[in-house]
């Protein structure tokens, strides 16, 4: 009898390893490709990163000009995000800079991983091997997973830490729950539209010790940025206000959408104010949607239009920022899982199409205008879907159509 040259029990870990080893590879490839990932956001980071552990000022000019020149890098923009952002980067700046990169790829494909694992265990979902399959080519698909890698972004940690919170708060982990959904400050722009939104969502459930968690945190952060930099708050500022004013009229969001769909119109100077009116028309039937129905007795729902309106809503995203829409894609799959039948297959397709499809032929526009403010439309596409998803769930339980896999009450979302 023919010895076996491994045994099925060491199968599992020995490709889970080859997957580890290939992932790496491809990673460094990847870092190759980018040189080094020297000029990209990613070295912003890594320097704000070790500026942190020199002691340095990542807000001064010379420090940071001294920075790039000792790894050769030619990406002079400025730090823009709070000392505590540095501080959270700081181990992956231990490495060289080229290691680095490589560490917080691979970093933050395991971060997507766990975040859509954690996401499915937070709604009591097991999905089955279809699922996964839909999850997988989704997210290869998914435009703002191939930008967050190549630019070395956050955007994987972010969807790490919603997901995380999210779970936490299902599990019956209030305190930590708000602590983690606090970790958000690290992307300012982020947290200013979803911390204020799930304040309120806590305080009118009467959630105290996640408000107390959540608090916590950005107190945290903010008192270790100023015993860090004491004088941090004004050159930040300084620096986001200049940013936000010349570049939110070309970013995929609200203002850019409009901003762009006014330039050279004679309304063109009253783009700001059109945005603001727009985004209030947009965001109050979400907001009344997600926190008035039924399906507000979870968080998943309130997160998910949380974190899609604070991609429309905040002046200065990109692309890659938009990773986080994995978040309210999984709630949608986990409600067409449990319905079954036709709507499942139509409801996986709907929403590989939204974010899968969209985002690429949204990109091939871009190229053609020179500009991508159009994208602006995926985060509505994603709540799209969701809607879609809630709305059929709920024909189920009014039974106008049999599910394939029991009582469409059961989805916990």
């Amino acid at each position: 009898m023919r010895k076996r040259l491994i045994s099925p029990t060491r199968l599992g870990p020995a490709l889970v390893g080859l997957a580890v080893v290939l992932t790496i590879g491809l990673n460094a490839l990847i870092v190759t490709s980018r040189g080094g990932m020297l000029n990209s956001d990613f070295f912003g980071l890594w320097a704000g990163g070790r500026a942190v552990l020199l002691g340095l000022n990542p807000y001064d000019t010379g420090v940071w000009a001294d920075l790039h020149a000792q790894s050769g890098s030619t990406w002079l923009e400025p730090f823009f995000y709070p000392p505590f952002t540095a501080l959270v980067f700081a181990p992956v700046s231990l490495l060289p800079v080229r290691l680095a990169a490589v560490a917080w790829l691979t970093l933050s494909e395991a971060m997507v991983v766990a975040a859509l694992f954690l996401a499915q265990r937070g709604l009591n979902w097991r999905s089955r091997p279809e699922d996964g399959l839909v999850l997988a080519v989704g997210v290869l698909l998914f435009r703002p997973m191939i930008l967050t890698l190549t630019n070395g972004q956050l955007s994987a940690l972010l969807l790490l830490i919603a997901s995380t919170a999210f779970y936490a708060l299902r599990r019956g982990w209030p305190f930590l729950a708000g602590a983690l959904l606090g970790l958000l400050i690290i992307k300012p722009q982020i947290a200013g539209i979803v911390l204020p939104l799930a304040l309120v969502w806590l305080v009118r459930r009467r959630q105290g010790r996640a408000v107390a968690g959540l608090f916590a945190t950005n107190a945290v952060g903010l008192a270790a940025s100023w015993l860090m930099l004491p004088n941090w708050l004004e050159s930040w500022q300084r620096l986001v206000s200049v940013k936000m004013s010349t570049i939110s009229p070309f970013t995929p969001t609200a203002w850019g959408l409009v901003a762009s769909m006014l330039r050279g119109t004679t309304l063109a100077g009253h783009a700001p104010l059109i945005t603001l009116v727009a985004l209030a028309v947009f965001a109050a039937p979400v907001l009344m949607w997600a926190w008035r129905t039924p399906d507000d007795r979870s968080p998943a729902l309130g997160l998910s239009a949380a974190l899609a309106l604070a991609l429309v809503a905040t002046p200065y995203v990109w692309n890659y920022d938009q990773l986080l829409l994995l978040f309210p894609w999984v709630v949608g799959l986990s409600l067409a899982d449990r319905i079954g039948g036709w709507p499942k297959l139509a409801l996986s397709l709907l929403g590989l199409v939204c974010l899968g499809v969209v985002p690429l032929l949204l990109a091939g526009i871009a190229a053609v205008r020179n500009e991508d403010t159009f994208s602006a439309l995926v985060p509505v596409l994603a709540l799209t879907f969701l809607a879609v998803s809630v709305n059929l769930q709920r024909s189920a339980i009014a039974g106008r159509f049999e599910t394939s896999h029991g009582d469409a009450r059961s989805i916990d979302v």
